[in-house]
């Protein structure tokens, strides 16, 4: 679905957006109303493109959600102290923009095979 909020005031979110401040695509992360993290991922011109592998870690075993840049092999933010005991409801939304285009593509199983061994937990 598509909305105009950039976060979710029940729960942790992450947006690509097109910053005003940046004047660039930008990831926010998103701890119900907290920002906790901004990331400049590219700058935008007319006809450019950019692409990013984005993974979501759910890691029940230390309580947290990792949201991992695959592509870059980093660590974009984590959410910590993450209570697993009632079901997770996940949902996926794209903020729309004149000035940016995202395409979101859900993969699960066998279909991933960016995270970086490196941000996994031992």
């Amino acid at each position: 679905f598509t909305t105009t909020q950039r976060h979710h005031k029940f729960g942790w979110s992450f947006s690509v957006v097109f910053c005003e401040k940046c004047h660039q695509v930008c990831i926010e992360s998103w701890d119900h109303l907290d920002l906790v993290g901004h990331l400049p991922v590219g700058l935008v011109t007319r006809n450019s493109s950019l692409h990013k592998v984005i993974g979501i870690f759910l890691d029940d075993t230390n309580a947290c959600i990792s949201l991992v840049d695959c592509t870059e092999a980093d660590l974009i933010a984590q959410f910590n102290d993450v209570m697993f005991d009632k079901p997770l409801w996940p949902a996926f939304c794209v903020n729309p923009s004149e000035k940016i285009t995202v395409e979101l593509k859900i993969k699960t199983g066998q279909e991933i095979n960016y995270m970086p061994v490196h941000l996994l937990p031992i």
